[in-house]
């Protein structure tokens, strides 16, 4: 049995299929599906249940799966603690970032890593489901850390460091009645359409919560994946929401004051308590730490 075997099934059981296991280990799909075969002769039992619509794991398959994970994560601190053992930082970092506006500059914090350690490969990636996807990434331990926004529910078994802080805003279309408006009242929304990101964004846990506080039954809710697309769907005038302080100034849209309006927002790193860090992960969370606080810094002055 060899490590790579271990990967190829790990990545087809949690891809769901050959083909996308085969597009993030940048493999040929026959060769995975050869890798699994063998693999699944060895140990004696089907891993996997093959048909049209895609893979599942066997009750054996679900089993292994975990033991799998076990020692490919333990394979991984083997190397990092390896890679340590030199002046020069090596390894592997796996970082979770936010489906959001990259107000931060993040590419150029990666560059900097990159540049400063050209040993280390980085493995970049968001979430469809918001923080509540990226903290079960964490957890799972296929990142070793990420950015989260809170409020999330977080388990037990993650801790965090709260590295900025800031105000949402309520966003309506500048051709909308209330847009004159100096301020409005909750109630002035109700029955309105509200434009929210998808479950587990913590946007949504947000204003989800706001809305159910003041009953203001919305007339119907538009999802989406993307802070970004929220503002461009309140321009469109389809709906109100929620804003961040840096979508304030975008074309089309009002952002008016609400009585006794408190909602807020906290960008955190989050890492798995249990998990030891790499050198390499450390190294990178340092300069994600330095670069955030000094962006927050520029933001503050300029307003």
């Amino acid at each position: 049995m060899e490590i790579g075997q271990l990967e190829q099934f790990v990545a087809v059981a949690e891809e769901h299929g050959f083909t996308r296991a085969a597009q993030r280990l940048h493999v040929v799909q026959s060769a995975v599906s050869y890798s699994v075969k063998m693999l699944e002769r060895e140990v004696g039992v089907e891993l996997l249940e093959r048909s049209p619509q895609g893979v599942t794991l066997t009750s054996e398959g679900a089993e292994f799966l975990v033991a799998a994970q076990g020692v490919l994560a333990a394979v991984d601190e083997a190397r990092d603690v390896a890679a340590s053992f030199g002046d020069e930082v090596r390894g592997t970092v796996a970082v979770g970032i936010l489906a959001a506006p990259d107000i931060f500059q993040l590419p150029t914090v990666f560059a900097r890593f990159r540049a400063l350690h050209p040993r280390v490969t980085l493995s970049i990636r968001t979430s469809a489901t918001g923080s509540a996807g990226l903290v079960g990434a964490i957890m799972d331990e296929s990142l070793d850390f990420s950015l989260l926004v809170l409020p999330t529910a977080v388990p037990a078994g993650i801790e965090f460091e709260e590295v900025v802080h800031g105000d949402y805003q309520l966003g309506i279309a500048a051709d909308h009645p209330l847009a004159a408006r100096t301020i409005i009242k909750p109630a002035d929304l109700r029955g309105e359409q509200f434009v929210m990101l998808a479950p587990g964004f913590a946007t949504r846990t947000v204003l989800e919560g706001w809305v159910v506080e003041h009953d203001l039954r919305p007339s119907a809710l538009i999802e989406l994946a993307d802070q970004s697309h929220v503002a461009s769907y309140i321009a469109a005038g389809l709906g109100v929401g929620l804003l961040n302080p840096w979508q304030a100034g975008l074309p089309g849209i009002v952002v008016l004051p609400v009585e006794g309006w408190d909602l807020s927002w906290t960008v955190a790193i989050a890492t798995k308590k249990s998990r030891r860090l790499s050198a390499a992960a450390a190294a990178l969370i340092q300069l994600m730490r330095e670069h955030i606080a000094a962006a927050a810094l520029r933001s503050a002055d300029a307003n």
